[in-house]
């Protein structure tokens, strides 16, 4: 949990509990729930349904992102797309 931690006091997200994270999440990560991967991949998926109001072309590239492999990609990268989405919310503001 401290990489949530982490990414909590970066204020990449906010304290809703994972529960709240969309259908699409639940389908697709069920089987790596126990990984910690999974958790950066539900709070990517939640960061942009929750702060970036549902833009389609975030939402498809993070689907891709998940549907190709999604044990794949390192924390890094998640915090990287992250990162990104930061970026442009604050450039919306």
């Amino acid at each position: 949990m401290k990489d949530l931690h982490s990414l909590r006091l970066q204020g990449y997200i906010d304290d809703l509990s994972l529960d709240c994270a969309c259908e699409y999440t639940n389908l697709q990560l069920k089987k790596f729930l126990h990984t910690n991967i999974a958790y950066q991949q539900t709070l990517a998926i939640r960061l942009l349904n929750k702060r970036i109001g549902y833009q389609k072309d975030y939402q498809k590239q993070l689907k891709e992102m998940l549907d190709d492999n999604p044990a794949y990609y390192t924390k890094q990268e998640i915090e990287g797309f992250l990162s990104l989405i930061n970026e442009k919310e604050n450039k919306v503001k």
